[in-house]
């Protein structure tokens, strides 16, 4: 999983990581959390929030050194990722992967690969509504929406649930999601 991307207006709330690493039941899955060296301690306080912990990697501190983060990918059964290099190396690698988009339409990056699904956010944002402009047309890769809120995360990124991952990740046959019987 990439924890964030380089710019702002691409990032999800890492809220959604955490609820889709705690439902996977699977003991013998590894999460390895990619970023940066500037998020180590962004990255290890979010593993030790997360249930799943004992799962878990931070991959930050091997990021930096590309060929340990490519043998990583290689290695990977799937690789969850907003626009970010991490897509394309592991779109470039056969590795399934699954884009985040908000800031344009996944189409423009992730149709060059034979194991990818793009989840798309854009149809909700008043700059883009769903055509294929995106936001980077407003400005400077900030969201203007988020600076409005006060909020660090696009807004439009939030209309992305673990629902959404869930099936990406059963369409790309990598876990199955059994679904919960309400009982009254």
């Amino acid at each position: 999983i990439a924890y964030s991307s380089s710019v702002n207006i691409r990032n999800i709330n890492p809220q959604l990581y955490k609820e889709l690493i705690d439902s996977v039941k699977d003991i013998n899955v590894k999460w390895f959390i990619i970023g940066s060296k500037n998020q180590q301690q962004e990255i290890d306080t979010f593993i030790k929030t997360c249930k799943s912990r004992n799962k878990m990697v931070n991959w930050s501190k091997k990021f930096e050194d590309l060929v340990y983060t490519m043998a990583l990918v290689k290695n990977a059964d799937c690789v969850i990722a907003p626009d970010s290099g991490l897509i394309h190396i592991a779109g470039g690698l056969g590795i399934p992967v699954i884009g985040l988009y908000g800031a344009f339409h996944s189409s423009l990056r992730m149709k060059y690969y034979k194991k990818a699904i793009g989840i798309d956010a854009m149809t909700t944002c008043v700059f883009a509504r769903g055509d294929l402009r995106g936001c980077y047309q407003h400005g400077s890769g900030s969201c203007h929406l988020a600076r409005k809120v006060y909020d660090r995360y696009s807004p439009c990124m939030s209309v992305i649930k673990l629902e959404h991952l869930q099936n990406a990740l059963q369409l790309l046959k990598i876990f199955e999601f059994k679904k919960e019987v309400i009982k009254k």
